[in-house]
């Protein structure tokens, strides 16, 4: 009993860490993404879509497959 309590916290408390990193990797990552915009006006809005696309699909699922990795969870991506 006492064993599968502390196995759902430990499993609660990493789920919490996964996402907060995504939290974080997302907002980091889009504030580069605006900064970039601003700094570069003459590439407009597309290359601004294409910088949070790729900051999307590329930037967050390689952090969390990294951070996954860290835990031994790699089961995740086989």
């Amino acid at each position: 009993m006492l064993y599968s309590a502390l196995a759902c916290y430990f499993h609660f408390l990493n789920i919490l860490s996964l996402f907060s990193l995504l939290i974080q990797s997302f907002l980091v990552e889009k504030f580069t993404a605006l900064v970039m915009f601003f700094s570069f006006p003459s590439f407009g809005w597309n290359s601004f879509f294409l910088e949070v696309v790729y900051v999307a699909v590329y930037g967050g699922t390689a952090q969390m497959k990294h951070k996954i990795s860290y835990m031994g969870n790699t089961r995740l991506f086989e």
